[in-house]
């Protein structure tokens, strides 16, 4: 566990200030959308701090914490994703919905452009939040064995283009 500092005896402020930019940055890639990354990451740190002696006490903490995040933004998606049926069925007024973050300028991001959300969203938990596959099926709502597909679908679209890349 990282050691506090004075006034931070548990190490939450030295956890915070190393997990919370690469939780943010993660689910930005992720969700396009950086609001929402900020609100879901927002929402993770609060829950780490308010049980820091259980989860500053584990081996992973920044795991448990990006499986958090990952869970309340997929909350916040299905409500949006409620909201725009409501608007494409006419029940509700014609309220402008900014579009998702645009697209991330690096080659990193014009890859990720290419991903369902779902493998997007796997794929940064792999390779950016070093999650098991376990971990990675508790986050998304899905089994180890759909995680498993679905990284294999990411790398097959993926390979390709990498494969293209290198050879320029």
């Amino acid at each position: 566990m990282v050691t506090g500092r004075r006034g931070d005896p548990d190490g939450y402020e030295d956890f915070f200030a190393v997990a919370y930019p690469r939780l943010v940055g993660a689910l930005v890639v992720t969700l396009r959308d950086r609001a929402a990354a900020e609100d879901a990451a927002q929402d993770a740190m609060a829950k780490a701090f308010s049980q820091w002696r259980k989860v500053g006490a584990m081996d992973r903490p920044e795991g448990w914490v990006f499986v958090v995040a990952v869970r309340a933004a997929r909350r916040t998606l299905a409500r949006e994703e409620r909201l725009h049926r409501k608007l494409a069925d006419g029940q509700l007024l014609d309220v402008e919905i900014p579009d998702p973050l645009a697209a991330i300028d690096s080659d990193l991001g014009v890859l990720l452009d290419r991903l369902t959300p779902r493998e997007r969203m796997a794929v940064v938990l792999r390779a950016v939040a070093d999650l098991d596959l376990a971990q990675i099926a508790d986050a998304m709502g899905v089994k180890v064995g759909t995680v498993k597909a679905t990284l294999h679908s990411a790398r097959s679209k993926l390979q390709p283009e990498v494969t293209q890349r290198r050879s320029t």
